[in-house]
């Protein structure tokens, strides 16, 4: 496409960029304007044509193409050359159309062409320019019109120079770009531009510094005129920024005639008092709008496009089976890695394995011994306490534990007294007899046999709690 192949020339190939204005009676040749200084600069050349383009029985081809040989600034090093149209041989207005595409509006209009543009039955290629926010229907559009074959002479003239063709647009898109850089203010507001071209003043009303409508008034007309094309009767009342274009007496009278109108007009400056066809030569690559272009280059913009699709589509499915196959080929030699380093220390684990199993059956061990040595009553504690409150004329003859009860076997001159005193020991509960008391003689006197069981008191209180 055109912008691809100047972005290659201007970065890769660093190619001069010159601007070429053409009207229907002279072309205008001089370097574009990028904002700053240039050390290949020229100073703006022109030259006539022999024939007015617009007569329809002159060759626009060999006019054009003779008029780019004798430029002694297009020989030697190849350019990009940025081409406007001036009026007449490029027609704007504004239109308002429903809410469409971009493409189709181009296509829209150049089917009805004849509706909107005074061309007859001439062939045309319309440029669209819709607005950057399209909210409502309708939308206002700033369309151009030029004929075919001026277009298609310019873009065989070019080819033939072998310089490339960059861009090839309308001047009302070079004039408010040279506004804009003039005055950053043109661009930020809703102005208008007033230019006075050969006997004609155009009247190029901008929104953020792209062309929306365009009004015509003769030169010779009266002000008031002029005035009302400006809008400074129109219902959303003048603009806000004016800036001219013209001859310096051109531009004197307008000044004069907006200012006491009470219209701010940008300063003047040394690019302004140029005349409008070499400044749209010069900001030939600085404005915004529609391009002229016919469809054999959009459908050859698309054809790139799409072949340009399936190369990055191309691209990309390489690029991914490629990231699969490295992340695969990754994930096998971390595989490898820890598989190696696994066998290396699989001895160690097996070591390390069977230290912690034998830990672990002692841990358990040991943890059982606590629970049982927590559960397992202290008989001699026990035995004691119960000897010690024993009367002095009772004894024990057998012993015998079961789990937390403890069964005594005795004798006592009164075995009442060996359960009372039992009934005094805290660290036994539920004192009970367990067999009949017997009475015999011993040694004369008579005793009494006697079995009692208890209950230890704590080891019942922690069965309690656990329970």
């Amino acid at each position: 496409m055109i912008a691809r192949n100047t972005i290659v020339n201007r970065w890769l190939h660093r190619s001069r960029r010159i601007g070429v204005a053409i009207g229907s009676d002279a072309m205008y040749v001089a370097v574009v304007d990028n904002g700053k200084s240039r050390s290949k600069s020229f100073a703006p050349w022109s030259t006539q044509f022999s024939r007015n383009l617009l007569d329809p029985s002159a060759d626009p081809g060999d006019e054009i193409r003779h008029a780019l040989a004798s430029c002694p600034h297009l020989s030697g090093e190849p350019a990009s050359l940025h081409v406007t149209l001036l009026p007449p041989l490029a027609l704007g207005r504004g239109i308002r159309l429903p809410r469409l595409g971009a493409d189709e509006y181009r296509r829209v209009l150049t089917r009805d062409v004849s509706r909107y543009f005074p061309v007859g039955h001439v062939a045309q290629v319309v440029g669209a320019l819709p607005p950057r926010r399209q909210r409502s229907s309708p939308v206002p559009v700033f369309a151009v019109s030029a004929p075919s074959r001026i277009i298609d002479a310019i873009q065989t003239a070019v080819a033939g120079t072998g310089c490339e063709l960059a861009s090839l647009e309308c001047a009302y898109s070079s004039w408010t770009g040279a506004a804009g850089r003039i005055s950053p203010s043109f661009s930020r507001s809703d102005a208008a531009l007033v230019v006075c071209n050969d006997g004609v003043i155009e009247v190029i009303h901008c929104e953020g510094g792209r062309p929306v409508s365009v009004r015509r008034v003769s030169a010779s007309a009266p002000g008031d005129q002029m005035l009302n094309a400006v809008g400074l009767h129109s219902k959303a009342g003048p603009p806000r920024v004016c800036a001219v274009f013209g001859s310096p007496q051109e531009q004197s009278s307008l000044r004069e005639a907006l200012s006491a109108c009470g219209i701010a007009v940008i300063p003047e400056s040394p690019s302004s008092a140029s005349m409008p066809s070499v400044l749209s030569a010069t900001f030939a690559a600085s404005g915004t709008g529609p391009g002229l272009y016919p469809e054999r280059t959009y459908e050859h913009a698309r054809a790139n496009s799409r072949r340009l699709t399936r190369l990055l589509a191309g691209i990309a499915a390489t690029a991914l089976v490629l990231a699969a196959a490295l992340f695969l080929w990754g994930a096998k030699r971390d595989l490898r890695a820890t598989i190696d380093q696994r066998a290396a220390i699989r001895s160690d684990v097996t070591k390390a394995i069977g230290f912690r199993d034998q830990i672990a059956s002692v841990t358990s061990r040991s943890a059982h011994i606590t629970s049982l040595r927590a559960s397992t009553p202290r008989w001699s504690a026990v035995l004691s306490s119960i000897a010690d409150a024993l009367p002095r004329d009772a004894s024990f003859t057998r012993f015998r534990a079961e789990a937390d009860t403890v069964v005594l076997e005795g004798i006592a001159s009164r075995a009442a007294s060996v359960f009372e005193a039992m009934r005094g020991i805290p660290d036994i509960t539920a004192i009970r007899s367990t067999a009949p008391v017997r009475q015999q003689l011993q040694d004369g006197s008579p005793v009494e046999h006697f079995t009692v069981a208890a209950r230890l008191a704590r080891l019942g209180a922690a069965t309690r709690e656990r329970r």
